[in-house]
């Protein structure tokens, strides 16, 4: 008896007091409005099923762990919690709590990789990914009920709010990089203000609902402040909303709102970098031709300015002295082409100076 009335007493301090009838009311319509939110992305899901991609999908696992976390943490403060169900609902509760952290980090993650590094070359199947968030957090769950009967639940609860803690302050941090990304972008590219404005509603929404909510209900419950840890608790239920919404918006969209720029920024790069890799054509250049755009139309004024000269030159003198323009490199455009001399025909008259004709008389 003595052992069945510790235990007892263990379960009631870890269980939150709730006696309120609002406050399951408030519960109730929490937990059915996150099952029609639920409802919904899975119906978006069958009929439009192309938008399938990965925001959408850590959503929908995100409000699958809030829902059912959710309806835990009421089974934990309702009469029906009894020594048959607490084993169960206390490891369903902690295994759904570990892996909405997870899927938190996991979000947040994929935003970070989307908006800071842009290009991702490893990518993981999301059917594995899944698979691994609900097993890894498997011993979570089991632990729970096990340090209830070995009496160590104070000291597992400790070690799992530090854990918690941890992952909380890495995807603030994330954000907070995202955000540094997000505001210099803005102000290299003069992006409208509302497009600004419209980023950081959304992000504030997205932390909201991935970290902040859950990092100050875990501080308030560590300083043990039960009223306004249950009036957090209490907003947990409507968590799902946002989450649905930004679903929604996501389907709609396509991409992204604070993605799009950088990833417009990324193929402007990239297509830079192909660009300076890309081998150049290979024609009769000369080594000292190599030259820019803009000295090419000086190096073509030049040469034919000179050709020009040494044309009027040539005027003057005989017809089987070959052109000189026949023989000069002439520069168009990118392109240095040599043409040969002009074979002149048998049938051609020569023009012959006075001086030569007279000298050929005389010897006649």
């Amino acid at each position: 008896m003595s052992n069945a009335t510790h235990t007892d007493a263990k379960v009631n301090e870890a269980t939150l007091s709730f006696e309120s009838t609002p406050e399951l009311c408030i519960r109730i319509v929490g937990i059915a409005i996150s099952s029609l939110c639920l409802i919904l992305q899975l119906v978006l899901y069958k009929i439009r099923p192309k938008i399938r991609k990965l925001d959408q999908k850590i959503l929908t696992q995100l409000t699958v762990a809030r829902l059912i976390n959710s309806i835990m943490e009421m089974l934990m403060t309702d009469q029906y919690f009894n020594d048959y169900t607490k084993d169960l609902v206390f490891a369903l509760y902690f295994h759904t709590d570990a892996a909405l952290i997870s899927w938190m980090f996991v979000f947040t993650k994929n935003l970070y990789e989307k908006v800071v590094l842009v290009f991702v070359l490893k990518k993981i199947s999301f059917l594995i990914l899944s698979l691994l968030v609900w097993i890894i957090v498997i011993p979570i769950g089991v632990l729970c009920p096990v340090s209830l009967v070995v009496d160590f639940f104070l000291d597992y609860y400790k070690v799992y709010s530090w854990l918690k803690f941890i992952v909380l302050t890495m995807n603030l941090l994330f954000f907070g990089k995202i955000f540094y990304v997000i505001a210099t972008r803005n102000q290299k590219t003069n992006r409208n203000m509302k497009d600004i404005v419209k980023t950081c509603i959304i992000s504030f929404v997205l932390v909201c609902m991935t970290s902040l909510q859950v990092f100050i209900n875990d501080i308030l419950s560590y300083l043990e402040m039960t009223t306004l840890s249950n009036i957090f608790c209490l907003i947990n239920n409507y968590q799902v909303i946002p989450a649905t919404n930004l679903d929604i918006f996501l389907r709609e969209r396509g991409n992204h709102p604070m993605t799009s720029s950088a990833l417009g920024d990324a193929r402007g790069s990239f297509r830079l970098l192909l660009n300076k890799k890309a081998p150049r054509s290979h024609s009769c250049f000369k080594p000292e031709s190599r030259k820019e755009p803009q000295q090419f139309a000086i190096h073509y004024t030049i040469q034919s300015a000179q050709l020009t000269a040494k044309e009027k030159d040539a005027s003057v003198v005989a017809g089987d002295t070959p052109g000189v323009r026949d023989r000069e490199t002439i520069c168009v455009g990118h392109r240095t082409t040599r043409t040969r001399p002009k074979a002149h025909s048998k049938s051609q008259t020569t023009t012959m100076s006075p001086s030569r004709a007279d000298a050929r008389a005389g010897a006649a």
